[in-house]
């Protein structure tokens, strides 16, 4: 075998199944919607405030 189908062979092995990871249930995902939906109702409800107030 050659050096390139050794590196054929080992990329075929180390391929990750990208049928099992689903963004929607990743952690750090819910907690960014979960902040933006927040943002948002906060902004909402308080109105017009400039970037320092808002800080």
């Amino acid at each position: 075998m050659s050096g390139e189908d050794n590196l054929l062979k080992l990329v075929e092995v180390e391929a990750p199944d990208d049928q099992d990871y689903l963004l929607q249930e990743q952690v750090g995902f819910i907690l960014r919607k979960a902040h933006q939906r927040h943002v948002a109702i906060f902004a909402a409800h308080i109105g017009d405030l400039t970037p320092p107030q808002f800080a």
